[in-house]
């Protein structure tokens, strides 16, 4: 998708305790790139193919870098 622009992703590195397992980090150009990038159906059918079903838990932010 060309609205991202960085995607990193790995395992938690088990320094603390009570931390998620893994992360995923997408950088984008702006809000309006994140929405496409949200709702695309290749998206869509990704999470639906690996993730529900599979993850127990969720946590998400969305910020802005200056």
């Amino acid at each position: 998708m060309p609205s991202i622009r960085e995607y990193r992703h790995g395992g938690d590195m088990g320094v603390n305790s009570g931390n998620f397992d893994y992360v995923v980090v997408a950088d984008f150009d702006d809000v309006d790139g994140y929405l496409a990038y949200r709702d695309h159906p290749d998206h869509q059918a990704l999470i639906a193919a690996h993730i529900t079903g599979r993850v127990a838990d969720r946590a998400a932010v969305q910020y802005g870098v200056a």
